[in-house]
């Protein structure tokens, strides 16, 4: 059977895709904390200093002209080549197909040239003037795959795609009061990557994405990204309201990506080729630990990252590597227990090792065993990584250079977790 994903663009009349409810919550009500680059700094927000009286009309007018003011990067990105996984049947704190966030560095910040161009601004004046700028206001960084060809085209595994799922947006919806405010007084070598929101986890700077339905689904996203035509981006969500959005691209749906023609009308940059944000290029290689592959062993092991700017003219910095000591076999429970395979199901050393902290930021240690001597992680959430294949021995193949079966009751292929990271 082919499975063929969608891409999805969305036009200004669409009404499939719902958009994620507003909020704006009081921070009177909450504590935000930011976690920086600079080490062991934490910055407390108390209650938000009142907006100068200004006209409305005044306000406006000046807000009107602020350009984009965000830029957000992640350091960490995981992959998993589990498939055969349907919506609802899996732990998604432990399974993925791809998650991004920013653990060491990196998360959302003011760039350098929107803090230069606004320095003669009070920050009680700048960040009002954010809450009310078509340019910074009722947006949420957000996690997907867009066509190279046109980035306001989303690929999707149905017609319609699924928040959570598809794409996701993550963190807090940036242009309220009180991140802007946070923002504006931060240093500008800071990034904020997570908030205290009243939630047992709090507001982090990571996302997942799922395409592990089925194994055509899979393969397909990954052949996608190895022709040049999917990329993994990094962008912000339209501007949304009962008549549309504001700007060049005219949508009404969270999963456009906002552009220069958003912001300014008369931009000659065409949307679906410069957004604000950022690229990754993926690449996908056979596993080699163990020998030398069989034919039939799918590209399961995520080999390289190259990061991109989505803006004409700018170019991105972060330079990225996915060693093959994070390089992982996902083995099942019983197949370890039974045997089969060899990995250790035990705690983490009291002092971890450089290379298993990187793990964990992806690998929950509620979630996951890891053994970086074997390079194999174990799932504390079940076995759903391999639906459908049979308990018994010959359920799973972990020797790569035999053949294998990618879905089926018996002599499924082993798939892999791969870390990459910005050093």
């Amino acid at each position: 059977m082919r499975f063929v994903l969608r891409d999805v663009v969305r036009a200004s009349k669409d009404v499939g895709v719902e958009p994620l409810a507003k909020f704006s919550r009081s921070l009177s009500k909450r504590l935000l904390t930011l976690a920086a680059i600079a080490p062991a700094l934490v910055i407390t927000a108390g209650c938000t200093s009142p907006v100068p009286p200004e006209s409305g009309d005044q306000l406006s007018l000046e807000a009107a002209k602020l350009d984009f003011a965000y830029d957000a990067t992640v350091d960490h990105l995981g992959y998993m080549s589990c498939s055969g996984m349907s919506p609802g049947s899996f732990d998604t704190s432990a399974f993925f197909s791809y998650r991004l966030g920013a653990y060491r560095k990196g998360g959302v910040r003011l760039t350098d040239e929107f803090r230069n161009a606004n320095r003669a601004k009070t920050v009680e004046k700048l960040a009002s003037l954010m809450v009310a700028s078509p340019a910074n206001s009722e947006t949420h960084v957000q996690l997907a795959f867009r066509r190279t060809s046109n980035l306001q085209s989303m690929y999707a595994r149905s017609a319609t795609p699924t928040h959570g799922e598809d794409y996701v947006n993550i963190f807090e919806q940036l242009g309220t009061v009180d991140l802007a405010e946070l923002m504006v007084k931060a240093d500008p070598n800071i990034s904020l990557r997570y908030l205290r929101n009243g939630s047992v986890f709090g507001s982090r700077f990571e996302g997942s994405l799922h395409f592990s339905d089925a194994y055509g689904t899979t393969d397909s996203m990954r052949r996608e990204q190895m022709n040049r035509n999917a990329m993994l981006t990094i962008t912000y969500s339209q501007k949304f309201n009962s008549q549309g959005n504001v700007g060049g691209t005219g949508g009404s749906t969270d999963t456009l990506a906002r552009s220069p023609k958003d912001v300014d009308n008369k931009s000659l940059e065409k949307p679906e080729q410069s957004v604000y944000g950022r690229g990754l290029n993926l690449t996908f290689s056979q596993p080699t630990d163990g020998g030398s592959p069989h034919t039939s062993r799918p590209s399961a092991i995520l080999n390289t990252v190259s990061e991109r700017s989505l803006r004409q003219g700018q170019t991105a910095t972060q330079t990225w590597t996915c060693p093959s000591s994070l390089r992982f076999k996902i083995a099942r429970a019983s197949d370890v227990k039974a045997g089969r395979t060899t990995c250790s199901m035990a705690g983490d050393p009291e002092t971890p090792t450089e290379e298993l902290s990187r793990v964990r930021h992806i690998l929950r240690p509620e979630d996951w065993y890891v053994d970086m001597v074997n390079k194999c992680i174990v799932s504390k959430k079940g076995e759903s990584c391999y639906a459908g294949a049979t308990s018994e021995g010959g359920g799973v193949n972990y020797n790569i250079t035999t053949e294998c079966l990618v879905a089926g009751q018996t002599n499924r292929c082993v798939e892999f977790a791969t870390i990459c990271y910005v050093p």
